[in-house]
């Protein structure tokens, strides 16, 4: 084929995905350990066993080993000169079992998180055996956006998949779609940490 120049135009949510280092997540998870937690569950559509919420004491706290992944998410998605402070509006943390899932959904708020904090080689395991590798595994966390296209060719990039591993951070807008599949390896499997926050 003949060489032709040309640019690439994408565009939907900015979707980042950062990797802690052993330090910061152990910091982290450290921090989660002995914190004060509260049921969460009747705020969240996760159904998920254990949904808890920390104090604020607690996610500031957090906060202090991982803000500068946010700060690095708005000056590139909304440029180095954007003056609009964030403030968090709540964090809470999931324990997933066998059988525990996340509909669809979306947040509320500007932009939102999760960090996964543990993911168990028998879970990983268990995706290692999924039979495809172009759809989504067991566990596995799915965003999503658009139109869902079938009847053409030229399909768009609407899904993104991914199954996460500990210290694997994802900062996305609140107004995108995603959900969790469950897994069946039994056991507590997965830990996440979440939060939202507004620009003010």
């Amino acid at each position: 084929m003949t060489e032709v120049n040309f640019e690439v135009f994408s565009w939907g949510p900015p979707l980042l995905k950062f990797q802690l280092p052993k330090d910061e997540l152990n910091s982290v998870i450290e921090i989660s350990k002995r914190a004060k937690v509260f049921d969460h569950s009747h705020r969240l559509v996760g159904q998920v066993e254990q949904q808890l919420k920390f104090t604020k004491e607690d996610s500031s706290n957090i906060l202090l080993s991982i803000g500068k992944y946010f700060d690095c998410y708005t000056e590139f998605v909304l440029g180095p000169d954007y003056e609009e402070k964030l403030n968090l509006n709540g964090m809470w943390i999931n324990h997933m079992e066998d059988g525990d899932y996340n509909p669809i959904h979306i947040h509320g708020g500007h932009i939102t998180f999760v960090l996964y904090t543990y993911v168990s080689d028998e879970l990983k395991l268990e995706q290692s055996r999924s039979p495809r590798d172009d759809i989504a595994r067991p566990g596995d966390i799915c965003f999503t956006f658009g139109p869902q296209m079938t009847n053409t060719p030229i399909l768009p990039i609407a899904i993104h998949n991914f199954s996460p591993d500990a210290g694997q951070l994802f900062i996305f807008p609140t107004y995108l779609s995603h959900l969790v599949y469950p897994f069946k390896s039994k056991g507590m499997h997965r830990s996440s940490i979440s939060g939202n926050f507004t620009y003010e």
